[in-house]
């Protein structure tokens, strides 16, 4: 199969319409048989995540240790402690797990941070399997500290990573051939039966008036009626090309540019929860309930699409 994931539809398709369109008539034509792929998702595999530390304070003592360290020598090499998570088995799963589906763009991106030097994850972590070595996982430390920082938020203690509850690393097709193939024709199931799916986006929100005039968007109180759907209109005072430009910003992060994507927000529904890093000095105030972790604004994508 050819590998596409560093393009856009656009550029798969030459930004030929037409070809975009007849391959999607082609493909509802195509249906697979799901008997084993739904008795697949009976038993999902997990990240377990109940013995990890909370990270909230395990990234205060960080600081204050990286701080103390450099103090005392300036050329200090900072490194973070390893931390093993290990992958259920999955007949663990009794159906009424509780657990977290992480939409996420695969290949690793460069965190983008606009005026501080990019912050080292709080542990190094790796992916232990049932009777296996532990592996360093593709799926980037800095997303693992974010994602578990939202789910000891909510007290939930199962994660749901494609790269890792899939088996799909080089070599598992012989053990596991029929693994990547059932959990991807059984995505809707996956996501639809998550407690709560998070999205991760990469593009940072540093400025205090940003945060500010999202909530205000987010609750609708820049418009004459915010009940008004239909025909919605702006506050005269509002300054529409400042508007723009958030959604703009929020809608150029790299996360939106994959098909894959828009299919686990879809499956996801409602319970789809956008995580947006900010400045860790941004004040988030009461009006529109971005969430309690530090540097994080939790976003309703059902509150953002309206």
């Amino acid at each position: 199969m050819k590998n596409d994931l560093h393009k856009t539809f656009g550029e798969i398709f030459d930004g030929d319409i037409a070809a975009l369109r007849k391959q999607l008539l082609e493909i509802q034509h195509i249906q697979a048989d799901r008997q084993k792929a739904e008795e697949w998702v009976a038993n999902l595999r997990f990240l377990d995540i109940s013995k990890v530390p909370d990270l909230q304070a395990e990234k205060k003592k960080q600081d204050r240790r990286f701080a103390l360290a450099e103090a005392r020598n300036p050329l200090y090499d900072r490194r973070v402690p390893l931390r093993e998570i290990p992958v259920t088995e999955r007949e663990d799963d009794d159906g009424e797990t509780e657990y977290i589906a992480v939409s996420w763009k695969w290949s690793e991106l460069k965190h983008e941070v606009l005026y501080d030097d990019p912050e080292l994850p709080i542990f190094d972590y790796r992916i232990k399997r049932p009777g296996a070595k532990s592996h360093k996982s593709s799926f980037p430390d800095p997303y693992m500290d974010r994602v578990i920082r939202f789910a000891q938020s909510i007290n939930v203690s199962r994660l749901w990573i494609d790269k890792e509850c899939i088996y799909q690393r080089p070599g598992d097709e012989r053990v596991w051939p029929d693994d990547k193939e059932r959990g991807v024709q059984i995505m809707d199931v996956v996501y639809g039966d998550s407690n709560f799916s998070v999205g991760l986006l990469t593009v940072e929100l540093a400025h205090q008036h940003e945060v500010d005039l999202l909530s205000k968007l987010l609750q609708g109180h820049l418009f004459v009626d915010p009940e008004n759907k239909d025909t919605p209109e702006l506050r005269s005072e509002v300054d529409v090309m400042a508007v723009q430009m958030l959604i703009l910003r929020i809608l150029s992060d790299p996360r939106w540019s994959r098909g894959w994507i828009f299919q686990e927000d879809h499956l996801a529904s409602s319970g789809m929860i956008l995580l947006v890093p900010c400045s860790e000095s941004i004040r988030k105030g009461r009006a529109y309930d971005f969430g309690d972790i530090i540097g994080e604004l939790q976003i309703q994508l059902k509150d953002l699409r309206q």
